[in-house]
């Protein structure tokens, strides 16, 4: 039997045999009684085909996480409480010939079909051309639009001196990526985000608009030991109000973390520390939600600027984030095997 079942009863020439797909699960009352052991013995080598089957799956293939079946455990404690998941359209950035033109569009862009230079202009003093690039409404910067912007960049004629990229807010890696570009000077502009809210637009000397973001300012000492241990001293950044370029100290920092194993992709934060964090909020607050006993002394030393001493990871390399009192974010990334 290949296939399929046959009614032996049948006169010859027999022309209804069933393919695999037809033959039912139960034994149908109207088929003769010299059916059922080929309908019990098909069904028997089907079984066991589909259990070589599954064997093979379970030996081979990879496994599947489904996040929609969790494993349900009481003994475990849940620190969230009920939360939506909210999705926002794919990040796009227009270029000029799609989006509302102003009543003073920028003719030298318009020209060069630029899709991520949206705006050239140039430098008071020194004459030199700027070109800037605005990131998504919705969503971060992220490193795709760095990348095309800096080639878009290089194909305006005069070359620009300046690339500045602007957006509410940016992609760590994205970030990075324009600190790390060597041949022209970039510079990272946060945008308020009250700049989405029309009646928000209010031309105070007051209201910054933009803020420039400079990389934090780190220390890294090897120890007698061989480990490391990171020291956040503070952050630079322009004042728009004086055109100066001031030193934030430590106590404008909200929150920083370190990941002591950087791999150039994803940051991971293996410690996190809040140095404006009151008796009642940062890790004592999550003390307090979760109802735990947390290490008093580790606690002490999570609330500071000097991080706990570490070892070196495989990819010999970590990665230092800052987030300041005004929720501006800015990340450094340090070799080890430099230090």
């Amino acid at each position: 039997m290949h296939g399929g079942l046959r009614d032996e009863t049948a006169n010859p020439p027999y022309n209804d045999a069933l393919t695999e797909w037809q033959v039912p699960f139960d034994f149908p009352v109207d088929w003769p009684e010299a059916a059922s052991k080929p309908f019990d013995d098909f069904h028997a080598a089907r079984q066991a085909m589909q259990k070589r089957m599954d064997d093979s799956i379970a030996a081979h293939a990879d496994s599947e996480i489904l996040y929609d079946q969790p494993a349900v455990s009481k003994r475990k404690l849940r620190i969230t409480g009920p939360f939506t998941v909210e999705a926002v359209p794919f990040a796009t950035v227009l270029g000029l010939d799609e989006a509302e033109q102003p009543k003073q569009a920028d003719v030298a862009v318009a020209r060069s079909g630029a899709k991520y230079i949206h705006a050239t202009g140039t430098v008071a003093e020194s004459g030199d051309k700027v070109a800037v690039s605005f990131g998504p409404e919705h969503a971060a910067l992220e490193q795709r639009q760095v990348e095309i912007a800096m080639r878009e960049a290089g194909e305006l004629f005069p070359l620009p001196k300046l690339l500045v990229f602007c957006a509410f807010t940016f992609d760590p890696e994205a970030a990075k990526d324009i600190d790390n570009i060597k041949g022209i000077t970039t510079l990272k502009a946060q945008m308020n985000t009250d700049l989405l809210t029309e009646d928000l637009k209010k031309g105070r000397a007051s209201n910054e608009s933009f803020w420039l973001m400079g990389q934090p300012d780190v220390l890294v000492q090897k120890l007698k030991d061989g480990q490391f241990q990171v020291e956040v001293r503070g952050f630079d950044y322009f004042d728009t109000k004086t055109g100066e370029l001031k030193s934030g100290g430590k106590k404008n920092i909200a929150m920083w973390a370190l990941d002591t194993d950087y791999d150039n992709r994803l940051l991971f934060p293996r410690q996190v520390f809040f140095p404006l964090a009151g008796a009642k909020d940062g890790w004592n607050k999550l003390r307090k939600d979760i109802r735990a006993e947390l290490n008093g002394d580790l606690l002490e030393q999570f609330h500071g600027t000097v991080s706990l001493p570490f070892t070196a990871g495989e990819n010999e390399c970590i990665a230092v984030k800052i987030v300041d009192d005004r929720g501006i974010e800015s990340l450094k990334v340090i070799r080890l095997d430099t230090v």
